[in-house]
């Protein structure tokens, strides 16, 4: 019994001191949230590119997908040649190396494609 009243003695201050906390205002303030920066001005805004522009800007990144193209074909073509040589047994660094080029200039005209 004695344990009891002990302990509801304890709960008992510690909700008191709790609750006296938090009437006396002891709570910290909330911080501001920070001010967004301002929009920039039209002036400031680079303006879109005319039509002739935006013409030649496409029409040369289809030249530089079409040699990254190319150049994909060659390297397929060189891998395939340099699997044909070896056994079954054993794959050369060379070979390694050349799939993971294809694989990196595969990469990069597929996040070209997708703008």
């Amino acid at each position: 019994m004695h344990n009891r009243v002990c302990f509801g003695v304890v709960v008992a201050a510690f909700v008191l001191l709790v609750v006296s906390a938090f009437a006396s205002g002891q709570v910290p303030p909330r911080p501001t949230p920070p001010t967004p920066p301002p929009w920039p001005s039209d002036t400031e805004r680079e303006a879109a590119p005319t039509a002739p522009a935006m013409k030649a800007i496409l029409k040369s990144q289809h030249e530089q997908m079409k040699k990254d193209v190319e150049r994909l074909l060659q390297l397929a073509t060189e891998l395939k040649d340099e699997v044909d040589k070896t056994n079954s047994e054993i794959l050369s660094l060379k070979v390694i190396k050349k799939a993971g080029d294809i694989e990196k200039l595969a990469k990069k005209i597929q996040n070209r494609m997708k703008g």
